[in-house]
């Protein structure tokens, strides 16, 4: 019987780019009460308005890698995505399709940036409560910063939805300014992580182990439980069991051995299974420690 494959989501990392932008706001708030020159506060606004987009696009990012078939049907084909969230060894392509679908969002406004961002991850636009046209003032105005030297033009009046009359105003990045639009994207940030706690917080490190465990070993003689009762693998208490165990389940138990301890005295390499080396539950495996490299040496 074959056994659908695990969501690979750590809901720590999943969070992590949303924690780091809150983190590097509060510390620019904290900067421009010392420093608010003309020419900092310029760069500081467009690193943060930077860090405020980035967090929702790698947390979207993270996400889409876990939950593939929520990829827009429009862009890759239905039939593709069939494909790709079943494969087992097109990660690489995975990744790519996503930085590329990725891309494409991230020319539209702040506003419409999140909106689709949350959509996907299914928070509803009505969870969120902020005033969208000072969000897409925001990005309108690091627009004109960047390629107009903040003089208002048709694709600002556009954007921020203004008056038309403004055309040709020159505006400015003040520190009253500046310290408004990082408490926008502070508490926009903190209302979505906790939204984001609220329906993924459950994505732990002991059920990504349990799951992907209970995928590659589906013998009576590997039960999850037998092995990590403790909240640790043991191996020795099962050593018995362990030289029962096919030699396709003796070689994914040796891989996964390796990335929590040695694997000698347990499984000798003679009782491993050559062709199982390139078994999709090897390639899974090799995929998943690639990706968690050390979530099996922290609790």
């Amino acid at each position: 019987m074959r056994t659908e494959k695990p969501v690979i989501l750590l809901f720590d990392e999943f969070i992590k780019p949303i924690n780091n932008a809150k983190t590097e706001l509060v510390a620019i708030k904290e900067f421009i009460n010392i420093k608010n020159d003309n020419f900092i506060l310029k760069g500081l606004f467009v690193y943060s308005t930077s860090l405020f987009e980035s967090s929702l696009t790698d947390s979207l990012k993270k996400y889409l890698i876990a939950f593939p078939n929520f990829i827009d049907a429009g862009s890759i084909s239905s039939k593709d995505i069939l494909f790709l969230s079943n494969a087992s060894s097109t990660s690489d392509v995975l990744e790519h399709l996503i930085d590329n679908y990725i891309h494409d969002i991230s020319f539209k406004n702040h506003d419409e940036v999140m909106s689709m961002s949350l959509k996907i991850m299914g928070i509803s636009n009505n969870d969120i409560t902020y005033n969208r046209k000072d969000l897409k003032e925001r990005k309108a105005r690091r627009n004109i910063l960047v390629h107009n030297n903040l003089i208002v033009d048709k694709v600002y009046i556009y954007q921020a939805s203004c008056n038309p009359e403004s055309y040709g105003e020159q505006l400015s990045i003040s520190s009253e300014y500046l310290t408004d639009s990082l408490n926008l994207f502070l508490d926009i940030l903190e209302q979505i992580r906790t939204k984001l706690c609220e329906l993924f917080s459950e994505y732990n490190r002991e059920r990504l182990i349990k799951d992907v465990w209970n995928y590659v070993f589906q013998s009576p003689l590997l039960r999850y439980e037998d092995y990590w009762g403790k909240g640790y693998l043991d191996i020795k208490g099962n050593k018995d069991k362990i030289s029962s165990i096919s030699s396709g389940e003796k070689t994914w138990l040796a891989y996964w051995i390796q990335h929590y301890n040695s694997a000698e005295g347990f499984i000798k390499f003679s009782d491993m299974n050559y062709i199982s080396y390139h078994s999709d539950k090897m390639i899974f495996l090799s995929q998943f420690f690639d990706r968690y490299p050390h979530i099996l040496q922290h609790g």
